[in-house]
């Protein structure tokens, strides 16, 4: 009976002994702390469609209410990274439709580039060409090959506070068949940041 109550004692003799008789130093890196950052993309046109057949023309916009085979309509567009986060930009279609085959008689041509302080929506004045994303395809054709952030044009990367540049240029195409009188052609074009 004798021996368990010792063993104990002893036990917890160590164990008191060991907690209190030993130098110590500590070293802490405290209050870490992570944020994500934030992507954000803008552009210029004060929600306004760069191509307008609306009755009255909005400011900005190009009028395509009477196109005609061999009629160019052109315009620009500035997007801006307001986010906290570079990434590459991409543009592709969002939505798009046609009637008697406008949009298969419809060249698109976009160019990434530069600006002045007068390049702006509906003012393509200072643009300068330093990529062309898409050269004369049909409307129908680019907006059946872009149609997300996968498979979408651009890339370049976009750095936080800056901006670019698209020139959009559409032509009729000079040989469209009659049956092309009337038709209409619609398309949301949408710029993607990934960070």
């Amino acid at each position: 009976a004798v021996a368990p109550v010792a063993g104990l004692l002893a036990a917890g003799l160590l164990v008191w002994q060991g907690s209190y008789a030993a130098f110590s130093a500590t070293t802490a890196n405290g209050a870490n702390n992570w944020a994500a950052g934030s992507v954000s993309l803008t552009d210029d046109d004060a929600a306004v469609a760069m191509f307008s057949t609306a009755l009255v023309t909005p400011a900005g916009a190009q009028d395509t209410k009477a196109l005609k085979p061999g009629d160019t309509r052109t315009n620009c567009i500035k997007v801006t990274n307001n986010g906290t986060l570079a990434g590459p930009v991409k543009l592709y279609v969002q939505a798009y439709a046609q009637t008697a085959g406008l949009g298969d008689n419809l060249t698109v041509t976009v160019e990434q580039g530069t600006g002045s302080p007068l390049t702006a929506f509906g003012n393509c004045t200072g643009f300068v060409n330093t990529a062309t994303l898409v050269n004369a395809q049909t409307l129908t054709a680019f907006a059946g090959a872009n149609t997300s952030f996968t498979n979408g044009v651009g890339g370049t990367s976009l750095a936080v506070g800056a901006s670019t540049y698209y020139r959009f240029t559409t032509t009729v195409n000079a040989a469209a068949p009659n049956t092309v009188q009337g038709g209409t052609a619609q398309a949301t074009f949408q710029w993607e940041i990934q960070a």
